[in-house]
């Protein structure tokens, strides 16, 4: 848990954001929390995308598709970018409550 420098940890993995096999990356963005290291949660999509991620929005037990980042600017939100095509997400990851990802 960094606490709103998510922006600078991925930052830290370097190009292996990069590579065709990158690990799924599941973050809680809380924009309070980016805003005192200067960044917003557009920042932190904008950054993951331009290393091939596609964005999902995690709520409850679904997976939502983003299409443009930053339109929840105001919320906590729990974040899941991947490389897979949206069907191996769904048969691959587990979303239930409390569950952690897997690969």
């Amino acid at each position: 848990d960094v606490e709103g420098a998510e922006l600078l940890a991925l930052q830290g993995f370097g190009d292996r954001l990069a590579a065709p096999d990158a690990p799924d990356l599941l973050v809680e963005v809380t924009p309070g929390y980016m805003a005192q290291f200067g960044h917003t949660s557009r920042d932190l999509y904008d950054f993951v995308r331009s290393h091939g991620y596609d964005a999902y929005l995690l709520r409850q037990d679904e997976l939502t598709p983003v299409v443009a980042g930053g339109e929840h600017e105001s919320a906590v939100t729990m974040m899941l970018f991947s490389k897979r095509q949206s069907a191996a997400l769904h048969k691959n990851h587990s979303m239930k409550a409390g569950a952690s990802t897997q690969r």
